[in-house]
C-alpha cells in the first residue's frame, strides 16, 4: 500500500467517525469508542491484504530465480543474509550469514578460509567462487564447489556443486605419489634424478641429509656442479654422460659451509622420453663396500624408481623458455595423444586447439615476465575426440634464481566436462519437459471445455444452419491446439505410449509411399535398410511421426530441390561411449540416419534445435515444436538422438534404438479399429468428480443428454460426501486425477474400502500410464484422455457401464 492509499484509508476513517459523532445513533462516550475502533480495523485489515500480497508476489519472483539458479542446491537470500528461498538442504533454516554457517561445517582450516572469503565477497556484492570441504551429519566429508552473486536487487544468489567424486581422484593420485617418495625417503642410501642439463630434479631425504641442506635441492634450483667436490673417475662429464652404460666411481661432495665426504657413486641413464629426453638416476653410497645385499637394494630401488615416473598419472614435461618441451613423461604423452619418444623440442602449444592457443601462449608470456607465479587453465586438445585437459604452469628457476624454463603438469579433465556438460544438458530438458507438461495440462482442460461445449452446440445447430460452419471452426482449431498440446506432453515424455515390437525395416518400407507424397517430385528419396530381424519396442505411431517429422524438415530446408536418404542398419558397442551430452551403455542397437544435402543448421542454432519453440522457419510456417516432439518420443522409448550439421552441405539425424533382446519375437500387428458405437443413450447414476468447472459441466450436461442422471462433486472431499449421502446407488465414478486438496487416485482408495466393485472412469491431461501406477494395475480402472469428444465421453461411459 503506497502513502497516498495510507492517507486516503485515513481520510476515509476521520469522516466516518465525524459522521458518526454527529449521528444520534451513538450516544455518549461508548459509541465515540466503537467507531474508533472500527475504522482502525478497517485500516489494519487493508495493510494485511497489502502485505500477504506483496510476500505472494517475492515468493513467486525467488522461485522464478531459483529456477535458474544451476547446481545441487540453489539459495537465495537477502543483504542481511537471511535465507528467503531455496532448493536443497537448507530449506527452511534461518540462517543469519551463509558462509558464516558453511565455516562451521567445514572439514578444515583451507575450507575454513574458503568460506570467509565467500563471504567478504557478498559482503562487497561482487561474484566469487570456490571449493571447500563439509562435513556431513555423519561425518562423511563432502567436496563442495560454492558460487555466489548479487542480483540487481540486492539479493544474493548462492550454487553448491558436488565436487566429492573428483576430489576423491585427485586425492588418491596425490596419495600414490607421496606413497613413492616415502618408499624412496626410506631407502639405505642417497638419491638423486638429474636432467642432461645437470639440473637437480629430485633427491630423497638421505641424499638432503647428507649434503646438510636440501632446501636448494628441493626447490629445484641446483645443478650437479654445484655440489660435487670432486670427481676423479668423471662420473659427472657432460662428455660422458651421453653414454648408456652404467658407470661407477668414487665421488666428494659437498656444499658451502659443509666439509666434503666421499662416496661410492653408480649412474644410470633412465629413459622416459624416447632417446632424445633421458634423464640420469644417481645412487650415492657412503660407504665403499658393495655387498651382495646392498646390490639387491639398489637393484630393487632403481626399478621402483623406474615406476615411480613411468606410473605417475599426471603429466610433467619440461619447458624451455620459449614453451618447447625439454623431457615429459608417459602419462603426459599419452594425454596429449602423441610418441613419446617424439615430444622433445615440440612447442606445448601445438597440442592445444586453436582457439586455446592464444590463450596459452598469453599466460606462458606472463609467467616468463614476471607478472605471474603461475597458470592454471582448461583448453581443448588437437584430435577428434573433443578432448580437455588441465594445465598447471609453473617456472623454473636456475641456480641465481632466475628463471631458465617452465614445467608444466597436465590432468586430463575430459570425463569431467563431459559430466558437467550431460549434466547442465539433463538439467535444462528436465526443467523444459516440468514446465512443457504443465502448460500441457492446463490446457487439455481448456480444450475439454471447448470441444465439449462445441459439440453440444452442434447437436442444437444443423448443416444449413448459418452458425454451424463458425462453430465447425471453432471445434477445428480447438483440435489443432489439442495436437499441439500432445506434442508438448511428448517432449516431456508424458503422452501416452502403447509400444509394440516393431521391425524397422518393415516400417520404413511401409511408410516409403507416404514419405513420397509428402516430400514432392523435386527431391529424391532413398530409403536404405542393411539390416534383417531389426526388432525393436516402440510405439508403431510414434515412430512413424518421427520419421515422418525429420523428412519433412529435410525437404523444408531444400527450396530448390535434394535428396533424402533414410537409412537402417544395426551397430554394437562392447564399452560404453559418450556422443554430446549422452553416455551411450554398451549393447546392441537400431541406427536410422536420415540425412539431406540442404542448407544445414548453423553452430549457434545446433545446440538449441531440440528446444520446444525453438524454430529457425520464418514465422507462421512451423510451430517449433516438431524436433522437440521427436526428441521426447526418441527418449521415452529409451534411445538416444543426434544431429551433425554443416552450413552448405547439409544435416544428419542419427537415432539408436535398442534391439529387442527376444530372439523369439516377432513384430506385433497392427491393431485394427473397432468399429464405432452407434447407440450412445444409456440408464444408470453417474458422480462426475472435476474441480475445473467447465469441464464438469460439458460433462454433466453430455451425459444427462444421453439419459444418465449425473450427480456432481468439486473436490474428492466432495465426492465423499456426495456417495455418502446420495438417496440412489452410484454406477459409475469419473474423477480428475489432480485435484486440489485429495486428488483422484486417494478418492478411488477410499472408495474402493467399502465399495470394492465399483466401476471407475479416470480423465486426465496425462498419458495413461504416468498415473496407471497409482491404482496397483486395479483392471476396473478405466482411463480417458484430456481432451475429450462428447462422443468419445459417451462411448466410454457406455463402454464402462455395459462390459464393466
Amino acid at each position: 500500500m503506497t502513502l497516498k492509499d495510507y492517507r486516503l484509508s485515513a481520510g476515509i476513517i476521520i469522516i466516518t467517525l465525524i459522521v458518526a459523532a454527529a449521528s444520534s445513533q451513538f450516544a455518549g462516550m461508548a459509541g465515540a469508542v466503537a467507531v474508533v475502533v472500527a475504522g482502525l480495523c478497517m485500516l489494519a485489515l487493508s495493510v494485511l491484504t497489502e502485505q500477504r500480497t506483496h510476500a505472494a508476489l517475492q515468493q513467486q519472483n525467488h522461485q522464478v530465480i531459483l529456477g535458474r539458479i544451476a547446481g545441487d542446491v540453489a539459495v537465495i537470500s537477502g543483504p542481511d543474509g537471511v535465507i528467503l528461498a531455496s532448493r536443497g538442504q537448507f530449506q527452511g533454516v534461518n540462517l543469519s550469514d551463509i558462509p558464516l554457517h558453511l565455516s562451521g561445517l567445514a572439514a578444515d582450516d583451507a575450507s575454513r578460509r574458503v568460506a570467509a572469503d565467500l563471504r567478504e565477497a557478498a559482503d562487497r556484492e561482487d561474484f566469487s567462487k570456490g571449493e571447500m570441504r563439509l562435513l556431513c551429519a555423519d561425518q562423511r566429508p563432502l567436496a563442495v564447489r560454492i558460487e555466489v552473486e548479487t542480483d540487481p536487487d540486492g539479493l544474493r544468489l548462492w550454487r553448491l556443486d558436488d565436487l566429492t567424486e573428483l576430489a576423491a581422484a585427485r586425492e588418491l593420485a596425490v596419495q600414490e605419489a607421496d606413497r613413492a617418495v616415502e618408499f624412496l625417503d626410506g631407502l639405505p642410501a642417497g638419491i638423486f634424478v638429474s636432467g642432461k642439463g645437470g639440473q637437480m630434479l629430485f633427491s630423497n631425504r638421505v641424499m638432503n641429509d647428507w649434503l646438510g641442506d636440501g632446501r636448494d635441492l628441493q626447490a629445484g634450483r641446483a645443478r650437479l656442479q654445484h655440489f660435487v667436490f670432486r670427481d676423479p673417475d668423471g662420473l659427472f662429464d657432460p662428455e660422458v654422460w651421453t653414454d648408456e652404460q652404467e658407470r661407477r666411481g668414487r665421488v666428494s661432495f659437498a656444499m658451502e659451509e659443509h666439509s666434503p665426504f666421499d662416496a661410492s657413486v653408480i649412474v644410470n641413464r633412465f629413459e622416459i622420453g624416447g632417446d632424445q629426453s633421458p634423464l640420469f638416476r644417481v645412487l650415492v653410497l657412503k660407504e665403499s663396500s658393495e655387498t651382495e645385499e646392498m646390490q639387491l637394494a639398489l637393484r630393487q630401488a632403481r626399478s621402483r624408481l623406474d615406476a615411480f615416473f613411468e606410473r605417475s598419472p599426471i603429466g610433467i614435461a619440461e619447458l624451455t623458455p620459449s614453451g618447447e618441451i625439454e623431457e615429459a613423461n608417459a602419462a603426459f604423452a599419452r594425454i596429449v595423444g602423441a610418441e613419446q619418444d617424439k615430444l622433445e623440442d615440440r612447442p606445448l602449444g601445438s597440442f592445444v586447439a586453436s582457439d586455446d592457443r592464444e590463450l596459452l601462449n598469453a599466460r606462458l608470456s606472463k609467467m616468463l615476465m614476471g607478472s605471474a607465479r603461475g597458470a592454471e587453465f582448461e583448453a581443448r586438445l588437437l584430435g577428434e575426440n573433443d578432448r580437455t585437459a588441465i594445465f598447471r604452469i609453473s617456472p623454473r628457476f636456475d641456480a641465481e634464481g632466475d628463471t631458465d624454463g617452465m614445467v608444466a603438469h597436465v590432468m586430463d579433465a575430459t570425463e569431467q566436462k563431459n559430466l558437467e556438460v550431460q549434466f547442465a544438458q539433463a538439467q535444462k530438458m528436465q526443467s523444459m519437459g516440468q514446465l512443457a507438461g504443465g502448460v500441457a495440462h492446463d490446457f487439455n482442460n481448456l480444450l475439454t471445455a471447448m470441444i465439449g461445449f462445441c459439440d453440444l452446440l452442434l447437436q442444437r445447430h444443423s448443416a444449413g444452419d448459418p452458425s454451424f460452419a463458425d462453430i465447425m471452426q471453432i471445434k477445428q482449431n480447438a483440435n489443432r491446439a489439442a495436437n499441439l498440446v500432445r506434442q508438448l506432453l511428448a517432449f516431456s515424455r508424458k503422452q501416452k505410449m502403447e509400444p509394440k515390437i516393431v521391425d524397422v525395416a518393415e516400417s520404413l518400407s511401409e511408410l516409403s509411399n507416404l514419405l513420397r507424397r509428402l516430400i514432392g517430385d523435386h527431391i529424391a528419396l532413398d530409403i536404405q535398410n542393411e539390416v534383417e530381424n531389426g526388432l525393436v519396442r516402440v510405439d508403431p505411431g510414434q515412430l512413424d511421426q518421427v520419421v515422418i517429422n525429420l523428412v519433412v524438415n529435410a525437404r523444408d530446408a531444400m527450396a530448390d530441390g535434394g535428396s533424402v536418404s533414410v537409412r537402417s542398419s544395426s551397430v554394437s558397442y562392447d564399452r560404453q561411449i559418450r556422443r554430446g551430452g549422452d553416455a551411450i551403455p554398451p549393447g546392441d542397437y537400431i541406427r536410422i540416419e536420415v540425412a539431406d544435402d540442404g542448407t544445414g543448421i548453423s553452430p549457434e542454432n545446433l545446440g538449441r534445435i531440440f528446444e520446444p519453440f525453438f524454430s529457425t522457419k520464418d514465422v507462421g510456417a512451423g510451430t517449433g515444436l516438431g524436433l522437440s516432439t521427436v526428441y521426447g518420443i526418441i527418449r521415452q522409448t529409451g534411445g538416444y538422438i543426434f544431429v551433425e550439421s554443416e552450413i552448405g552441405k547439409g544435416t544428419t539425424f542419427t537415432i539408436l534404438l535398442p534391439i529387442y533382446g527376444d530372439e523369439t519375437a516377432r513384430p506385433t500387428q497392427r491393431r485394427k479399429q473397432a468399429a464405432p458405437v452407434t447407440d450412445l443413450t444409456g440408464k444408470g447414476n453417474v458422480l462426475l468428480v472435476e474441480d475445473e468447472d467447465a469441464v464438469r459441466m460439458f460433462g454433466a450436461r453430455a451425459l444427462r443428454n444421453k439419459g444418465y442422471t449425473v450427480l456432481e462433486a468439486t473436490s474428492g472431499e466432495g465426492a465423499i460426501e456426495v456417495l455418502n449421502n446420495a438417496k440412489v446407488d452410484i454406477d459409475i465414478i469419473i474423477s480428475d486425477v489432480m485435484m486440489p486438496g485429495m486428488d483422484g487416485p486417494t478418492l478411488i482408495r477410499l472408495i474402493r474400502e467399502d465399495r470394492p466393485n465399483m466401476k471407475v472412469i479416470m480423465i486426465s491431461g496425462y498419458s495413461e500410464e504416468t498415473i496407471r501406477g497409482d491404482f496397483g494395475g486395479d483392471d476396473q480402472v478405466h482411463f480417458l484422455p484430456k481432451p475429450f469428444s462428447l462422443n468419445e465421453l459417451a462411448t466410454k461411459v457406455k463402454e464402462v457401464a455395459t462390459n464393466g
